[in-house]
């Protein structure tokens, strides 16, 4: 049998579901201690007749997996080493092992299957972003070289940048950002191609200053914990 080589994603995901906690003694469980541990034993890979049975046994569907989310639960390594691999027989506590990782493992798929953030900037070769398209886009900190992308510009970067937004599902920004945006594409007349891209994408602005997302159509306001 070879065994499941877990992905830092699955690592991630199975430990923000059970909410940073150890499955068997629920204290706190840091993520670079944390190991993965099947309810169901692995071995059974290897045991197709006994692994049937079992699965009838506990009530499990046939679906059932035991590289799953639904089966991995998190642990200390000391936990996992005391639980060992022996199979438990049918009883009220272990039923409700199963019960419970059923219902967290719909949690981390969930926390596994989320979207990648792509991060895409104008950037100088001395670290400058500061309002790469006009003089008076961000004059903060007495900033007076706004626009300095300008004398640069190509039709291919204005090509590779509509690609790259036509693969979004969505735009993550910060407020002062989404006010500049909002503030030059909201106005846009409908048949405007570029402007009828960052209109009708969904946007999520983060903030703890805002109060309403009413500037920019299709944007959601995420005010806590940030």
């Amino acid at each position: 049998m070879k065994k499941h080589k877990f992905t830092d994603e699955e690592h991630f995901a199975i430990w923000r579901a059970y909410g940073q906690k150890c499955f068997y003694c629920e204290q706190p469980l840091a993520f670079a201690e944390i190991t993965i541990d099947h309810l169901i034993p692995e071995r059974l890979l290897d045991d197709t007749e006994q692994l049937q049975s079992i699965k009838s046994q506990y009530g499990l569907g046939t679906n059932f997996s035991i590289n799953d989310y639904c089966n991995w639960v998190p642990a200390h390594l000391h936990c996992n080493q005391d639980k060992g691999t022996t199979l438990s027989q049918p009883s009220p506590i272990f039923l409700t092992y199963l019960v419970k990782a059923q219902r967290k493992g719909i949690l981390a798929r969930q926390e596994a299957t989320m979207r990648k953030i792509v991060v895409a900037e104008f950037v100088t070769l001395d670290n400058v972003i500061q309002a790469p398209g006009g003089a008076e886009e961000d004059t903060e900190g007495g900033f007076t070289q706004g626009g300095w992308t300008w004398p640069y510009w190509h039709d291919d970067i204005g090509a590779r940048f509509f690609e790259e937004m036509s693969q979004t599902d969505a735009l993550l920004l910060g407020r002062k950002t989404w006010q500049i945006h909002g503030g030059a594409f909201e106005p846009m007349p409908a048949g405007d191609t570029f402007g009828n891209l960052m209109n009708n994408m969904h946007k999520y602005v983060v903030s703890t200053t805002l109060t309403t997302t009413s500037a920019w159509r299709n944007s959601t306001l995420i005010s806590g914990n940030v």
